[in-house]
């Protein structure tokens, strides 16, 4: 098993740029600025390769992310900012790739996120719980599809090329291809094929979770491999029962407050009142995450960022410092899991010092002394 290593600038002409496996495991490895044959890596045979990432490789060809054949698996996997003549994942005479995100790459000619080749009699190239977004092509932004190339529970979407967006079929009659419960734009045929938005959480801030109104919930097929896997985000890949569509399963919101308001009610200028809130892990993972779009005159003071255990809690304290007479509103975010947000209103008002009584007298006493 290889782990944990980065490949850098690497050049091939006959090779990956980066690691070529005819068997073995990389796991957790970073592959960036190679050239090669396939620009980042080349699985062939029983090779296998979990949670690594390909970010801007180049090939003047084939791959510029990965390519697999035979019966390598790539699982768990981010290719973006890679450029190619074809195909950013390149699937040759069979292959899988399962559980990855493939956004923003570019193929000058075919497939810019998978291109998939193979022939009559040979092992098919498989498509599996993918989210193929934003990538560019001549022809197959999403998919360049070739005859028999098996996609199932995957989303292509926002992909953009002079034919075929989403996808090209390069057989006008889909021979062999075979693509269920997918969502894309025009939808294919297939059973539990779906079209339209997928409705990702913020694709712009490289959030490609589901949103809970997605339709992509719960619509795709359960398989045999999925038992015990997990999906990109490292979670359990069946969740309430039937799989989703895309790399990353649906989990329901993982935060609870215990109030979606802080009051600090008046607050003397140049002073600072505090106020917490408890912030409730619902899921048995832990989760990771922190305030966004809080500033002045707001802040936190303790508790964030954080790493809530599962079933666990903890105590996030803010502070309103006014410098000045107004009334202050902010809405704030707390973060947690993949792209979950639990909002939360601040509120406080500036005040002036109060003017005692000990002050009015004295000011009395002074303007009498001057009348006179």
């Amino acid at each position: 098993m290889i782990t944990g290593l980065t490949f850098e600038r690497g050049n091939s002409g006959t090779l990956a740029g980066g690691a070529t496996m005819y068997a073995g495991t990389l796991r957790n490895c970073v592959f960036r600025f190679n050239n090669g044959y396939a620009g980042g890596a080349l699985l062939e045979g029983s090779a296998r390769m979990y949670d690594c990432e390909f970010a801007y490789n180049q090939n003047g060809t084939l791959a510029s992310a990965f390519m697999v054949k035979a019966s390598a698996l790539a699982d768990r996997c981010k290719c973006y900012g890679n450029t190619s003549l074809i195909g950013t994942v390149y699937l040759y005479y069979g292959g899988t790739v399962r559980n990855s995100l493939i956004y923003n790459n570019v193929a000058t000619d075919d497939g810019g996120g998978t291109y998939t080749l193979t022939a009559a009699g040979q092992p098919v190239g498989i498509v599996e719980n993918c989210t193929i977004y934003g990538n560019r092509a001549t022809r197959g932004g999403g998919m360049f599809l070739r005859t028999n190339a098996l996609v199932r529970n995957t989303i292509a979407y926002n992909n953009t090329a002079a034919n075929g967006a989403n996808y090209f079929l390069y057989n006008t009659s889909a021979q062999g291809v075979d693509v269920r419960h997918t969502c894309t734009t025009p939808a294919l045929p297939g059973s539990g094929n779906i079209s339209g938005d997928p409705r990702l959480v913020n694709p712009s801030t490289g959030l490609f979770g589901l949103t809970s109104n997605s339709p992509c919930i719960n619509a795709g097929t359960n398989l045999a491999w999925m038992t015990g896997a997990l999906d990109l985000a490292r979670r359990a890949r069946i969740y309430d029962g039937m799989v989703d569509m895309g790399a990353y399963e649906y989990v329901a919101p993982s935060l609870w407050l215990s109030s979606n308001m802080l009051d600090f009610g008046s607050v003397l200028i140049g002073n600072a009142a505090t106020a917490s809130v408890t912030v409730v892990n619902t899921t048995p993972q832990s989760v990771t995450g922190g305030v966004q779009g809080i500033s002045a005159p707001f802040s936190v003071s303790a508790g964030a960022p954080y790493i809530i255990p599962g079933g666990g809690t903890t105590l996030v304290t803010f502070v309103c410092a006014p410098q000045q007479q107004n009334t202050y509103t902010q809405t704030v975010m707390l973060s947690g899991g993949v792209g979950e947000q639990a909002s939360l209103a601040l509120r406080g008002t500036g005040v002036p010092e109060p003017v005692t009584w000990c002050w009015l007298v004295l000011a009395l006493v002074r303007l009498r002394g001057w009348r006179r």
